[in-house]
C-alpha cells in the first residue's frame, strides 16, 4: 500500500507548566486498575486509564498534536529531552497527516498525548511500557522509554502510529466496530509488532510479512471468520493476522471502500462485506487463503 507522505515542516513547540494539583481524571481506586488492565488487554482502545496526581506537565504543541511530558528530574527514570520531544512531535504529526490522507479524511481534531516516565506508568496508566488510546477523548497515554527504534517508515521513533490510527479511525468512522477492523487498521498502518536489535545496533520492529510467515509455518493463520469471532487469541497471533487481512482488503477492494466496513458490528459485517466487495465471507475466505499461501509459503 503506498501511503501519502506529507512534507515535514516542523517549527518550534511552545511550553507551559500546569499548576500543581491539576488532574486529568480523578476518583479511580487502585482496585479498579487491575480490572481495567485486563480489559485493556482485550481492547486497548477502550481502556480508560487511571491517572493519579498528574500535577506536573510540560506542554508542547505542534499543529494538531499536543504533547504532555514530564519535566526533568520528575522521577527516578528519564523524562524526554528536547531531542526526544522534537522527534515525537514531528513523527506524530507525520502519522496524523499520513493516516487521514491515506484514508481520505478531512480530520482536523487535536490529539493529546500524555507521556509518562517509565517508573510511574504502571500506577498511572496500567502498563509497564507501550500505551493505549482513548479515542472518545482524542487522547493517547504512553510510556516514555529509551532507546528509540526505527518505524515502518524508516523514521527514528519513540511512539509508533498504532494509537494514533485508533484515535483517528474511531473518531472519524464511529462505533460500533469489530476488534478485527480496529486492530487490523492500526496494525496495517503501523506495519510492525515487537522490536529487536539489528546488526547495525539499531532497534527495529518485526514487519507484518515476517511475522505472518512465521505464523503460517506454525499453522497459526487465522481465517476471516476466526478474526471476526475468535478475538481471544493471543495478541502475537491475532494482531499480525488482523493487520495482514486488512492489508489484503485494501489491496483488492480499495481503502475507501473498506472504510465503509469499519464501524459495522460483528452481526452486520458479513452483510456489509457482500455489499462492498460483492463476495460473501465464505467466498472471500477461499480467495484470502489462496492469497496467503502464495505470499507466505516458502
Amino acid at each position: 500500500m503506498n501511503f501519502c507522505r506529507p512534507e515535514n515542516n516542523f517549527t518550534n513547540s511552545h511550553r507551559k507548566r500546569f499548576s500543581p494539583g491539576i488532574r486529568i481524571f480523578s476518583g479511580w481506586t487502585s482496585g479498579i486498575t487491575c480490572l481495567l488492565l485486563v480489559f485493556f488487554m482485550a481492547s486497548c482502545s477502550e481502556f480508560f486509564p487511571r491517572v493519579e496526581k498528574d500535577d506536573e506537565w510540560v506542554v508542547h504543541e505542534y499543529a494538531n498534536i499536543i504533547l504532555y511530558s514530564r519535566p526533568e528530574n520528575h522521577s527516578q527514570t528519564a523524562s524526554p529531552d528536547d531531542d526526544a520531544i522534537f522527534t515525537i512531535l514531528e513523527n506524530q504529526h507525520f502519522y496524523y497527516e499520513t493516516i487521514k490522507d491515506s484514508l481520505g479524511l478531512n480530520f482536523q481534531e487535536k490529539v493529546m498525548i500524555y507521556l509518562y516516565n517509565l517508573d510511574e506508568a504502571i500506577n498511572s496508566i496500567g502498563t509497564y511500557e507501550g500505551g493505549h488510546a482513548v479515542a472518545d477523548r482524542s487522547s493517547i497515554y504512553y510510556t516514555f522509554k529509551r532507546p528509540s527504534f526505527r518505524d515502518n517508515f524508516d523514521r527514528i521513533a519513540y511512539i509508533g502510529p498504532f494509537e494514533m490510527v485508533q484515535v483517528i479511525t474511531q473518531q472519524a468512522f464511529g462505533k460500533p466496530f469489530t476488534q478485527m477492523m480496529n486492530v487490523g487498521y492500526a496494525m496495517a498502518f503501523t506495519g510492525t509488532m515487537g522490536r529487536d536489535e539489528g546488526f547495525d545496533g539499531e532497534i527495529y520492529g518485526h514487519r507484518i510479512l515476517f511475522l505472518m510467515e512465521e505464523l503460517y509455518r506454525n499453522d497459526q493463520l487465522m481465517t476471516p471468520h476466526e478474526l471476526l469471532h475468535n478475538t481471544g487469541r493471543a495478541r502475537h497471533v491475532y494482531y499480525p493476522n488482523a493487520g495482514f487481512f486488512v492489508l489484503y482488503l485494501w489491496k483488492h477492494f480499495g481503502i475507501t471502500n473498506i472504510n465503509r466496513l469499519f464501524s459495522l458490528s460483528r452481526e452486520e459485517f458479513e452483510k456489509g462485506l457482500l455489499q462492498v466487495t460483492g463476495n460473501n465471507l465464505d467466498d472471500l475466505t477461499d480467495h484470502y487463503l489462496s492469497y496467503c499461501h502464495d505470499r507466505l509459503s516458502d
